[in-house]
């Protein structure tokens, strides 16, 4: 799995979804046990399907190590979401390559980011 990113909350990998072979996008939790608020907040978002919002395919459930065969304890376990991989980098990986953006490429990116939100909330 390619390491995509890190953040406050967890860190995201490309990883491929064994059935289908499809590329998706795993982020991987720091923290937040199944039925938390967070939880429940991205069972909700699975349902949302709009251009400017991220696709989530559900919740996963992974193990962050390898099981000890040796003493035949499992290894502690995460959750995680399983989103739609998007290719092309972020906002801030163009904005690292173009560096400063015309005006009217900053007004259709806002557009877009905004219409996502609207329809997130």
């Amino acid at each position: 799995h390619e390491l995509l990113g890190n953040g406050a909350q967890g860190s995201v990998y490309k990883a491929m979804d064994a059935n289908t072979g499809a590329m998706l996008a795993l982020k991987i939790f720091h923290c937040e046990p199944e039925g938390t608020d967070a939880h429940r907040q991205c069972h909700l978002l699975s349902n949302v399907q709009h251009p400017n919002v991220v696709r989530i395919y559900g919740t996963v459930t992974v193990s962050t190590a390898f099981d000890n065969t040796r003493t035949n304890e499992k290894a502690p376990e995460k959750w995680g979401l399983a989103m739609e991989y998007l290719a092309g980098g972020s906002l801030a990986d163009i904005l690292q390559t173009m560096g400063q953006l015309k005006l009217g490429t900053v007004i259709e990116y806002s557009r877009g980011i905004l219409s996502g939100l609207e329809c997130i909330h």
